[in-house]
């Protein structure tokens, strides 16, 4: 069983914002067709939300084993 004992709680701390920096530095340098490979399912769907956020659409699939890619469409508005 766990000894919760051990922990301390900490109070006021506040939650810092997500970093989205890179995956926003990365969607802006994309062009329409363009696309980034991944190795992780976690960081492709971070770009396509990003692109989605921009405006754009994005199409994700996984091309190996463990990997996949993300392209960058036109918004079809």
């Amino acid at each position: 069983m766990l000894d919760v004992t051990q922990f301390k709680i900490d109070k006021k701390i506040p939650i810092p914002e997500k970093d989205k920096k890179g995956m926003r530095l990365l969607e802006s340098k994309m062009e329409i067709g363009d696309s980034v490979l991944f190795l992780s399912y976690r960081h492709a769907k971070g770009l396509s939300n990003r692109i989605s956020e921009a405006g754009f659409k994005a199409a994700t699939r996984q091309v190996g084993e463990s990997e996949w890619r993300v392209w960058k469409k036109e918004s079809g508005l």
